[in-house]
């Protein structure tokens, strides 16, 4: 079975369209690079290439609840500047993720800062 390095070596040097083509497929995007740089590789590979990604799609970032977040602004040390940025941060957000009362906001006080 060839390892990534051989299917470097055959993206650099083949001519063969078919070849090149059927290394437009590999997952490697070092492989990918080095046969957009070969002047043989046919017009159908590079438009295979043009459309390939290295990882798959980012997934969405994992819902933080509110409540967890204005906590941040209540530890010891909290900067005013964090306590304003939380502050103004969940105050953006839709109603529907607004903490009941205002929580959000009552974060002055526990630094010689606030």
């Amino acid at each position: 079975m060839p390892t990534a390095a051989d299917h470097l070596a055959l993206a650099r040097t083949a001519r063969d369209g078919a070849v090149l083509l059927r290394l437009a497929r590999t997952p490697y995007p070092f492989v990918w690079q080095a046969l957009a740089a070969n002047p043989h590789t046919p017009t159908a590979a590079l438009v295979e290439l043009a459309g390939a990604r290295d990882s798959p799609p980012q997934r969405q970032r994992p819902k933080v609840d509110a409540a967890e977040v204005a906590a941040l602004g209540r530890l010891p040390g909290a900067s005013a500047r964090l306590r304003r940025g939380l502050s103004r941060r969940l105050g953006a957000r839709p109603p529907a993720y607004r903490l009941p009362g205002g929580e959000h906001a009552r974060t002055e006080g526990n630094t010689a800062e606030g």
